[in-house]
């Protein structure tokens, strides 16, 4: 079951859509489930490793089909590599917008993901995933960190989204990039063979500092 964290889902925001399958059931239950006024950011990458150009068109086809107001920008040249993508996207998000609260649809698998890339960059954060974060005069939300990855696709089955849904195929490489490294074969040994599952012990962390925070509508 999707769910999202009040404390961390302003009144006035608007959602990354990305056409995977997370951004895509986020948007439909934020208009349609909890009733928000929605609007959408897509940033084009313009790479074909990645399927930017499909998803593209998912999202524009989404927003079309769904009466959803969408912003689109596109990169100057094609990025393959993801630090470099997150930086563009987050730039040009930056330079088209001012005071505005941008919603993320990161889940508890990303969250526990940032966990060990934290680790294995030597980073001194404890909490895998901001709450919140400020960029120049905006702010970033990720209100939906509490929830499975498995919700999501449950939630697109069920409301008949597949035909929205722009599939990156590097997520499923572990030579591609560390992230899917870790999600595709690290992460499932340690649960393995540790007996236990990531998503429990940074699911605390998380709350712990949820508990912390002030309403901020």
């Amino acid at each position: 079951m999707i769910k999202h964290v009040p404390k961390l889902l302003p009144d006035d925001f608007i959602l990354g859509l990305s056409a995977g399958i997370d951004s895509v059931a986020v948007a439909h239950y934020l208009k349609f489930k909890a009733k928000k006024n929605l609007r959408c950011f897509h940033f084009h990458h313009k790479s074909e490793t990645h399927n930017d150009f499909e998803a593209a068109e998912k999202a524009i086809l989404f927003c079309r089909e769904f009466d959803i107001p969408l912003v689109l920008l596109n990169s100057e040249r094609a990025l393959e590599k993801e630090c470099e993508s997150r930086d563009a996207r987050l730039k040009a998000f930056n330079d088209h917008f001012e005071n505005t609260n941008l919603i993320t649809a990161h889940h508890i698998s990303d969250a526990v993901e940032s966990h060990f890339s934290n680790f294995f960059a030597g980073h001194e954060s404890f909490l895998p995933i901001p709450l919140f974060s400020k960029f120049g005069t905006n702010t970033i939300y990720h209100p939906f960190l509490l929830t499975d990855k498995e919700d999501f696709i449950e939630y697109v089955k069920n409301n008949q989204l597949e035909r929205f849904i722009a599939q990156d195929p590097t997520n499923f490489i572990p030579e591609s990039a560390t992230r899917n490294w870790l999600r595709n074969f690290i992460i499932p040994e340690i649960n393995k063979k540790q007996h236990i599952n990531m998503k429990t012990i940074v699911r605390k962390r998380i709350l712990k500092h949820i508990d912390k925070l002030e309403e901020i509508n």
